[in-house]
């Protein structure tokens, strides 16, 4: 299950903010962050963000026509570096967490004249549009699609969706999104291409240590580095089997010392882009016992799990308390 953080203003469009939220937590549960659900009282608020981020996978911005914070005299929050909002969408570039902006009450996504430059990406990244309106459901569910592809993730529930009353007359074309164009030195990032149904692949992007895997990519991942410990197996018992010609003991004895460097330095892979909890260290040392007596059919099972678990983002930018 994706862990999902929603940004948002509270004098900004609460309104939308809560349907969404609603729908996000009829889809995803407990997964979705939400400061006013998920801070309790006597918690630092700014620890309890930067818990949350650290273990996000996908953050939601929404964006409404106040979300900037505009000020009577005319300044605007999001230039003070103490402002929540600001810190929380920095952090999430700076950590390179996926973000979908969301524009709700006919906003417009904001220029970078309107930003700080440590939220200068923030324009050139794709939003959707969520009115309340005859197209929310529609769109709601794009919301979920995109969440679903950016996590890695699918859900195949059926969606309980909850639509806000409608007072106004029905939109029946959403006002475009105005985006100020690139920089010519610098290219925008790749748009999200929001597909219904997208479902994960069993053997997605195998090289990749610090992805959080599902259950159904964790077993691909298995299968895979199974195929890949049998290989080597094979080559480096062919060539101890020549050179030693044939004694059985000297094969069976390199066999095992095969096996168990290839664990460790899956493992160490592994946990490199991971916490150096208690359980993830366990993990990795139960796998040499275990490679040692059944070779990669059990060694394998615990980096196996060890693949579903979080990741540790790594950015030597982020303060020390958002690690």
């Amino acid at each position: 299950m994706p862990k999902i953080f929603m940004s948002y203003r509270r004098d900004d469009s609460p309104a939308m903010a809560g349907w969404v939220h609603q729908n996000l937590v009829n889809r995803y549960g407990d997964g979705v962050f939400r400061d006013i659900d998920s801070i309790g009282p006597a918690t630092n608020f700014r620890t309890a963000i930067a818990r949350a981020l650290r273990h996000t996978d996908v953050l939601v911005a929404i964006i409404g026509p106040k979300w900037r914070g505009d000020a009577g005299d005319g300044a605007a929050r999001i230039r003070d570096e103490r402002d929540w909002i600001r810190l929380e969408i920095e952090i999430a570039l700076q950590l390179d967490i996926p973000i979908i902006p969301a524009l709700v009450d006919n906003a417009n996504m904001p220029t970078t004249g309107d930003l700080p430059d440590s939220l200068r990406d923030l324009p050139y990244i794709n939003a959707l549009r969520i009115d309340a309106g005859p197209h929310f459901e529609t769109q709601i569910k794009k919301l979920m699609s995109v969440i679903d592809q950016a996590s890695h993730g699918h859900h195949p529930n059926e969606d309980i969706l909850v639509s806000p009353p409608q007072k106004d007359p029905p939109r029946t074309d959403p006002a475009p999104v105005q985006r100020e164009p690139p920089p010519q030195d610098q290219k925008p990032p790749p748009v999200v291409d929001a597909k219904p149904g997208m479902k994960p692949r069993m053997f997605q992007d195998l090289m990749d240590f610090g992805l959080r895997r599902t259950a159904l990519q964790a077993l691909g991942w298995y299968l895979i580095y199974f195929l890949i410990g049998v290989a080597i197996g094979f080559v480096i018992g062919g060539i101890v089997g020549l050179a030693s010609g044939g004694k059985m003991d000297v094969v069976g004895g390199i066999g095992i010392i095969s096996a168990v460097i290839y664990h460790i330095v899956v493992g160490i892979l592994l946990l490199a882009k991971r916490p150096k909890d208690a359980i993830n260290i366990l993990l990795v040392v139960a796998a040499i016992p275990l490679s040692m007596f059944l070779g990669a059919l059990g060694g394998l099972i615990p980096l196996a799990y060890l693949t579903t678990r979080p990741t540790l983002w790594h950015d030597s930018g982020v303060p020390e308390i958002f690690r």
